[in-house]
């Protein structure tokens, strides 16, 4: 029988691999033709984020949008979905479990939510996603360097291998950082993020923990 270390490098293969599937319907208040587009489905990388698939959805939908700027974001269920977490994250805190497959997302373009959501510009997913791994870092050594210094190129290189799903060359990209090697006295420890969402029809709530990527 296979040890549980040796099988731990293929369920990791696996969880890299890993896709949601989605379907994406417009909200209706953005529709302007008679009858309403058909919705879009696609497959999102479970370690990706949603905004990787508003590009398809803003060619999918475009040309039934009303006058206005394209400022793209997600709904499940009435609850804007925050584009700097995992999509696996999300659909496993909000659907796993308890709904339909695929998922079904409601997507809009227009009157973006900023009370409940940090707006989107430029690369601000790739900032997010780096800043989450300089704090994975200092968990794991005691400091961040090894990533604050990694060039324009190598970090460009890292988040294709993230965007692209491509787990063995992340993995070996990710090496060359050395995040195995504790400065002084300093004790590796988990430093969880919290995310507390309220669950669909109930007064309850759910906590859901996750810890940056590593």
């Amino acid at each position: 029988m296979e040890t549980s270390s040796a099988m731990a490098p293929d369920i990791q293969r696996e969880h890299w691999r890993g896709s949601v599937a989605l379907k994406l319907e417009l909200h209706p208040d953005e529709v302007t033709t008679v009858p309403p587009p058909e919705p879009l489905f696609v497959l999102a990388p479970r370690l990706g984020y949603l905004p990787q698939v508003a590009e398809q959805a803003l060619e999918h939908f475009g040309s039934v949008l009303p006058p206005g700027e394209d400022e793209v974001w997600f709904e499940y269920q009435g609850v804007p979905l925050k584009w700097h977490i995992p999509t696996g994250s999300l659909f496993d805190l909000l659907a796993g479990g308890r709904g339909g497959y695929p998922w079904c997302l409601t997507v809009h373009f227009r009157s973006y939510p900023r009370d409940a959501l940090q707006p989107l510009e430029g690369d601000g997913v790739q900032a997010s996603y780096f800043n989450s791994l300089k704090e994975a870092a200092y968990v794991l050594t005691g400091s961040s360097s090894s990533v604050m210094t990694l060039t324009k190129a190598s970090q460009q290189e890292l988040w294709q291998n993230v965007l692209e799903a491509k787990d063995e060359e992340f993995f070996s990209n990710l090496s060359k950082m050395d995040l195995t090697r504790p400065t002084v006295s300093h004790q590796p420890c988990l430093s969880p993020h919290i995310h507390l969402c309220p669950c669909s029809n109930s007064d309850d709530a759910l906590l859901f923990f996750t810890r940056p990527t590593t």
